[in-house]
């Protein structure tokens, strides 16, 4: 095999495998409480990986179209790796240090086609944040419940949400 020739097979290689960690695992990400800080902090410490592989083959890639395209591919499948590997770690280790908090649905609604999936609002501690749940539970809730979640707390500082549960019921107040 060529080095051009393994070079396209490692490109497309690590496109698949980011965009079916983005179809299988985004719910990890969507169901980090301050998600979107959590994001923006782990794709930027992807960065550096990716910027360091861009770096160390550019000159290689100048002048080819193809050549750098894939070189840009490579370096955002870098980015999504980086970002769903720490996503997995924090919630695999959230497992291990988890409790019981209180919740309320603000808003039952949303819908991504991407993923197939159902949103709700929660206040958890103040703040308004949009979650995931499994189906089952998406159905059971209603906005205006107060409901119960199981959080944990994972090694890379950040709260996530391991399972919902049915509270009372009972609207807010």
């Amino acid at each position: 095999m060529t080095k051009d020739k393994l070079d396209q097979v490692l490109t497309y290689a690590s496109l698949i495998i980011a965009l079916i960690l983005l179809k299988t695992q985004s719910g990890l990400l969507e169901n980090t409480i301050r998600g979107k800080s959590f994001a923006i902090q782990f794709m930027s410490l992807s960065i550096m990986p990716a910027g360091l592989w861009f770096f160390k083959r550019v000159a290689a890639y100048r002048g080819t179209e193809k050549k750098e395209k894939r070189l840009l591919a490579q370096c955002f499948s870098i980015l999504f790796l980086g970002l769903f590997a720490a996503a997995s770690i924090n919630t695999w280790t959230a497992q291990s240090d988890s409790e019981v908090k209180k919740a309320f649905v603000s808003k039952h609604g949303g819908f991504s086609e991407f993923r197939n999936q159902n949103y709700i609002h929660l206040v958890i501690e103040g703040k308004d944040e949009r979650f995931n749940p499994d189906p089952k539970s998406y159905k059971s809730f209603s906005q205006g419940d107060s409901i119960e979640i199981l959080v944990g707390h994972g090694i890379l500082g950040y709260d996530c949400i391991l399972e919902f549960r049915p509270g009372t019921h009972a609207k807010r107040q």
